[in-house]
């Protein structure tokens, strides 16, 4: 950045007079502190943010649904969870997500693991609704040895949200039907 990117003024933020970005009137921590999130169509705090935005476990970078529905660095760590988790939960996510009505709800306690995860949308399998029994198995990665290298393809997951997030929605069918092209194939 050069100075010419700066001006003296209030933070659209924080309301601190000081040097802002002119671009976006924020101060360098509001600015690196906070994200626009475009589906709540409202700045979001790194301690405080909706479900459509994330900071990626790895790098720190702002992602999500919110943030850049189409972000293709997000695909791999969304493969991962969906080997992690295996062809019918596949299959089940993209039914509940062409639905329109896919989005998660959970209940946790605020020390230790465990509570309960919902993912709304979720079709019925053998009779059996799946709303809760993705969401026991999701828990259950989350808490596993490999919690870490599988968070970001969670919470993805997590930053859909039912007809709110269509472009979101259309890249993650996007890369549900190509981790499921192999399956295809193999069942010929």
């Amino acid at each position: 950045m050069t100075q010419s990117d700066y001006k003296h003024g209030t933070c659209a933020w924080c309301g601190n007079q000081e040097e802002v970005f002119r671009d976006n009137m924020l101060c360098d921590t509001c600015d690196s502190d906070t994200v626009y999130c475009t589906v709540c169509r409202s700045r979001q705090h790194h301690e405080s943010k909706c479900r459509h935005v994330f900071q990626s476990h790895g790098c720190g970078e702002w992602r999500g649904a919110g943030f850049d529905p189409i972000d293709n660095e997000m695909k791999a760590p969304f493969h991962r969870l969906l080997s992690a988790m295996g062809e019918d939960f596949a299959v089940d996510l993209k039914t509940a997500i062409r639905s329109g009505r896919f989005f998660t709800w959970t209940i946790a306690p605020m020390i230790g693991g465990g509570g309960m995860l919902e993912l709304n949308g979720m079709p019925q399998r053998d009779g059996r609704s799946m709303l809760f029994e993705w969401g026991d198995a999701l828990i259950k990665l989350g808490e596993g040895r490999r919690a870490e290298e599988l968070h970001d393809g969670y919470r993805w997951i997590v930053s859909l949200y039912k007809r709110n997030t269509t472009k979101a929605n259309r890249t993650t069918l996007a890369w549900i039907d190509q981790w499921l092209w192999p399956f295809a194939g193999a069942a010929s």
